[in-house]
């Protein structure tokens, strides 16, 4: 049987280049034989059978068709199937004839028939860019970290003194077993707002002989300790007093907003907590269930045990092990008369004209300053009865017995002075620049993904960049083509939807 030639050939000019990195997609093969008709420049018919990537000679001269850089042919009679081809090459034979080369568009021609299978997903544009969703680290430059917000916690300003002793002095008759937050302790303790009162008590027990039942004196925030007036209550805390705190999450970095949700991720951005005493935790904003919350538990035993902790962080014992303690707070100094104590105790019935304000309290902190001054020296007033009393030789060796210092000086005690020592929030992220360069990256080519998946290859409204590896698609293609277009996607395509907006980036790309 002979077929009477009919080959259909057209010239044109299209935005495809055959390096493969950009590529058009169609919904069906009219869509994109109806495109490729509205780019045609030259049209020549009845050839003879056209072989697929060769040579064709065209009667035309070269200057009339120079500017042409794509081409499309049917071999009418032996096939309906389009051949969309990019032109590599124009050679002058005469004034009336070019000889063109060609090659196959391979992913053009046989965009219908390739099945797109499951294989390793490098990059590619996601179809759902929830904040959290993506956060394989992505190896970028991301330049210094600013602050955006800084929140700080400051219910550990307000402190009150706590003055715990094995015994109270002749005026109180309270239990003395008490519970600190659930942790049992000896003994009872006095809670006073101010230093006046505390130095009032231990002259108390200073008079009494009792100097050595105390023990302890140190600071705690009002708001984690429960007390009765001037005591703890004695049936004390059965568990850490409680309060909380909500930080807001960044919807911007540095001033600018994202388009790529995964910029509002680690490491673009996170929640430094600090506890302004050498002590921070990294907390990642994508990790909470909305708002980032806290919460804020305290037990008053000495320093002070007090622990911020995410609430609606991944799972329950995360949260515990991201908590963050408190910077100690301070164990005060004390010091008492050695010797109105001895003669306290002795029963010395000499007549002293005494004034015992040799009790004074240190603490790191400016506590007699806070107090209105410094106590009352520490010297008693001389005379001639105490003249006699230095006779004996017990009351002469007590009367030079050093004051004794007791207790501890905490690295928190400049942070109390200065209402520093408390949970600082700071929302974190990488500067302006960085994040509108990194932003502008992954609007070109979206996400690093590393999973099996059938990749997206539609799914935005413009534009979709794949990049795959080891690349296993296959259909009814010839096998030279197929191979061609595994590697397209193994090099990494950006596939765009619409001729019209091609190569602009301007143009939004939102998940449809």
């Amino acid at each position: 049987m002979t077929i009477t030639p009919q080959g259909q050939l057209y010239l044109c000019k299209t935005p495809l280049e055959n390096d493969y990195k950009n590529q058009l997609t169609f919904s069906n093969a009219t869509t994109q034989y109806n495109y490729f008709a509205s780019t045609i420049k030259h049209s020549y018919s009845d050839y003879t059978y056209i072989k697929k990537d060769n040579v064709v000679n065209i009667g035309d001269n070269i200057d009339n068709i120079i500017d042409c850089n794509y081409l499309f042919y049917k071999n009418v009679g032996f096939s309906d199937r389009w051949y969309y081809c990019f032109i590599t090459n124009m050679e002058y034979v005469n004034e009336n004839c070019t000889r063109v080369t060609f090659e196959t568009d391979c992913f053009q021609t046989w965009q219908f028939n390739i099945k797109y299978n499951r294989c390793f997903v490098e990059r590619e544009h996601v179809n759902d860019d929830t904040i959290g969703l993506h956060t394989v680290p992505e190896n970028l430059e991301l330049g210094e970290y600013v602050t955006n917000n800084t929140e700080y916690y400051d219910g550990l300003d307000d402190c009150c003194f706590v003055l715990q002793c094995t015994e109270w002095t002749s005026n109180d008759n309270k239990p003395l077993s008490t519970s600190y937050g659930g942790i049992p302790m000896a003994g009872g303790a006095y809670v006073c707002d101010n230093i006046v009162a505390i130095v009032n008590i231990l002259q108390l027990f200073a008079n009494e002989g009792k100097s050595d039942a105390v023990y302890n004196l140190y600071m705690i925030p009002k708001k984690f300790i429960t007390y009765d007036t001037t005591y703890l209550q004695w049936e004390g805390q059965s568990s850490p007093i409680t309060d909380n705190k909500t930080i807001k999450k960044l919807t911007s970095l540095n001033g600018y907003t994202p388009i790529n949700k995964k910029l509002l991720t680690f490491p673009y951005c996170y929640l430094l907590l600090s506890n302004n005493n050498g002590s921070s935790n990294i907390l990642h904003f994508e990790r909470f269930g909305g708002d980032p919350q806290f919460i804020i538990k305290g037990v008053p035993v000495v320093g002070g045990s007090i622990k911020c902790q995410p609430q609606n962080y991944d799972d329950f014992h995360f949260q515990e092990e991201m908590g963050l303690m408190a910077g100690k707070l301070p164990t005060l100094n004390w010091s008492d008369d050695e010797y109105t104590n001895w003669l306290t105790q002795n029963s010395v019935n000499i007549g002293l004209g005494v004034a015992s304000a040799g009790l004074t309290i240190a603490g790191g902190i400016g506590m007699m300053a806070a107090a209105g001054g410094a106590v009352a020296g520490a010297g008693a007033i001389v005379s001639g009865a105490m003249a006699i009393a230095n006779e004996l030789g017990a009351v002469y060796q007590h009367s030079l017995q050093p004051n004794s210092a007791k207790g501890n000086v905490n690295g928190g005690d400049i942070n109390v002075c200065s209402k520093t020592n408390g949970f600082y929030f700071y929302s974190m992220s990488i500067k302006e620049e960085y994040a509108r360069i990194i932003d502008n990256y992954f609007s070109m080519f979206g996400y690093k993904i590393n999973r099996v998946k059938v990749p997206n290859i539609t799914g935005r409204s413009n534009w979709n960049y794949v990049k795959t590896i080891s690349c296993n698609f296959d259909g009814d293609i010839p096998q030279t083509d197929l191979n061609i277009i595994r590697k397209m996607f193994d090099n990494g395509v950006t596939l765009w939807h619409s001729a019209n907006t091609m190569y602009d980036y301007s143009n939004s790309n939102n998940i449809i």
